[in-house]
């Protein structure tokens, strides 16, 4: 996929764009099979989050994946399957120039969905895959529940919007001419870092060792390609994620500061306001967040 890397880099954004219209979670991958669960970071929802740092690794979401994988690998078009917990799935192709270069994985969502049953099928669920404690097992099934429940036609337009991206964002950036300027493979690879770690505490000595080049290096090129410096786009990236969650999830202000990668409250209030002219709180407040609703 290395030949393909500068194609990718508005996929990644926009499907950021995409996490934040629908509250569901979407990221581009390598063709290759993947040897763990993918992992979704600011994105993921509480229920799954929560049930890997029980389990270490959920198996049955993995298993979930390598069968969308495999199946999009064999016919190249949208997969959608449920895991065993029931949250929908799904899987999409990147085609450039005819040929699969990247997939599109995620969804993890509820759609139309009965919560009596679901509240039965988590509880197997749960034990099946070796949480024996009933408490516990009661604490995990009622986050569950607060996973945004949509309606089958919220679903179908979400996936249409996706199956659009997916068909048209590499064609586009390929048919670009041939002189307009593409971000090096240093910059592209520093930016899909960004995009996988931002929620850790990062810093330009991390991702400039990641890349391989000094950190002066790094910045000034950074900077050249993106118009931006390394730290604002972080906290860029920050933000947007945090936007996601204050739109689709209860958690407070505070724990969503933590989750996207601030250090403190404070720095959080301040950095979110800068770039979006309002409070998080303020933010919550205009969209008229309610649980259980996207």
């Amino acid at each position: 996929m290395s030949e393909n890397k500068g194609q990718f880099v508005g996929v990644r954004r926009r499907l950021g764009d995409f996490h934040c219209v629908t509250g569901l979670a979407a990221k581009l991958i390598r063709t290759k099979e993947p040897k763990k669960p993918i992992e979704f970071g600011a994105q993921e929802n509480e229920f799954c989050r929560e049930v890997a740092a029980v389990l270490g690794a959920c198996r049955a979401c993995h298993a979930t994946q390598l069968d969308l994988l495999a199946r999009l690998l064999r016919k190249q078009k949208p997969q959608k399957g449920r895991c065993p917990a029931g949250l929908v799935q799904f899987a999409y192709p990147v085609l450039s120039a005819g040929k699969h270069v990247a997939s599109i994985v995620g969804g993890k969502a509820r759609v139309a969905a009965d919560p009596v049953s679901e509240m039965c099928n988590v509880a197997d669920f749960l034990r099946q895959a070796g949480i024996p404690d009933a408490s516990e097992i009661s604490r995990l099934s009622a986050t569950y529940l607060r996973i945004p429940n949509l309606t089958a036609e919220e679903f179908q337009s979400a996936t249409r919007l996706l199956d659009s991206m997916a068909q048209t964002l590499v064609r586009k950036r390929v048919s670009r001419s041939a002189a307009h300027k593409r971000l090096s493979p240093i910059v592209d690879e520093a930016i899909e870092f960004v995009q996988e770690h931002f929620p850790e505490k990062l810093t330009t000595n991390q991702v400039s060792h990641h890349v391989k080049v000094s950190v002066g290096y790094f910045c000034r090129h950074f900077r050249k390609e993106t118009g931006m410096r390394f730290h604002a786009y972080l906290a860029q990236v920050r933000v947007q994620a945090a936007k996601a969650l204050l739109r689709t999830s209860s958690q407070d202000v505070t724990s969503i500061a933590t989750a996207v990668g601030f250090q403190s409250i404070t720095d959080f209030n301040r950095v979110f306001k800068r770039t979006a002219r309002v409070t998080p709180s303020g933010f919550r407040r205009e969209l008229r967040i309610r649980p259980n609703r996207r």
